[in-house]
């Protein structure tokens, strides 16, 4: 696994073996290249304007109920010890993702899979980024 695991500051990504991901060297490093300059841009407000992305990373508020909801606009939104995280996931039964910010560590993990391993099993559409093993692995390392 440690050629598919890639740390430097404010990134961990990981395309890893236990997900059965088969990666290339080249399609690794394509895959990391487009994943630092995802990052790079939504740090930097090129997607979006940094206002924007505010509102899109604060909690909805239930019209009836007046209680915050798990999501805002396209990104879940909840505190982990304390800590703000935003994250999105996406599910295909070929493929799966899990994109994980913690903005005020800038601190960013992206899973990629070749299987719905990475989100699949874990039930994310409830709201709770810490039912994902990889992300309460990746916040208990490094935003608690």
């Amino acid at each position: 696994m440690s050629k598919f695991l890639k740390l430097i500051p404010g990134l961990l990504l990981i395309l890893a073996e236990l997900l059965s991901l088969v990666a290339v060297p080249q399609s690794f490093a394509h895959a990391q290249t487009a994943a630092y300059a995802e990052i790079a841009a939504i740090d930097a407000h090129i997607f979006i304007a940094a206002e924007t992305q505010q509102l899109a990373w604060t909690n909805a508020v239930s019209t009836t109920t007046g209680q915050r909801l798990p999501y805002g606009l396209g990104w879940f939104v909840q505190q982990y010890n304390g800590t703000r995280v935003i994250w999105h996931y996406g599910l295909w039964p070929q493929y799966s993702a899990l994109y994980l910010k913690v903005p005020d560590r800038q601190l960013t993990l992206i899973l990629l899979g070749n299987s719905g391993g990475v989100s699949e099993l874990f039930g994310l559409d409830a709201g709770d980024i810490t039912a994902s093993p990889f992300a309460r692995a990746f916040l208990r390392m490094f935003a608690s």
